[in-house]
């Protein structure tokens, strides 16, 4: 896993744009590629996305609802990957250690973060925040 950079963890996000940015980070891939709503660009990273919705679903307890309109696709498709995702996980190792493996980096960047802003909040001050 690589070492998390400082800006990782600087920009205040919601659970979900955490996930997000675990994912892209894990896969090595654009935040773009992974929520679009292309069908030329969705086929190219289906597994990651597969991936994405499972966590959302998993670590944040979101319906298959809101994790579509966050990502920007249809309830079914959100439905199918997660099914196919938990079956994976069942079944190959590659995808439990992706899937331990991602779970493990969203932890670490709540902690970061969590950190950052209590520390902030003991100063009295706004963290530093880059883009």
């Amino acid at each position: 896993m690589r070492k998390l950079a400082l800006t990782d963890v600087l920009i205040p996000h919601p659970l979900s744009e955490l996930v997000v940015k675990a994912v892209s980070i894990y896969f090595k891939i654009s935040r773009k590629d992974l929520i679009t709503s292309k069908k030329a660009r969705s086929r190219e990273h289906v597994r990651q996305k597969d991936m994405l919705y499972y966590l959302l679903k998993e670590e944040l307890q979101l319906a298959p609802l809101e994790i579509a309109v966050f990502c920007k696709t249809s309830r079914q498709n959100v439905d199918r990957a997660v099914l196919k995702t938990e079956a994976e996980i069942n079944i190959y190792l590659q995808s439990t250690c992706d899937y331990k493996n991602l779970k493990e980096l969203f932890q670490t960047l709540r902690v970061e973060q969590e950190k950052l802003w209590q520390t902030s909040r003991k100063n009295n001050t706004k963290p530093l925040i880059k883009r």
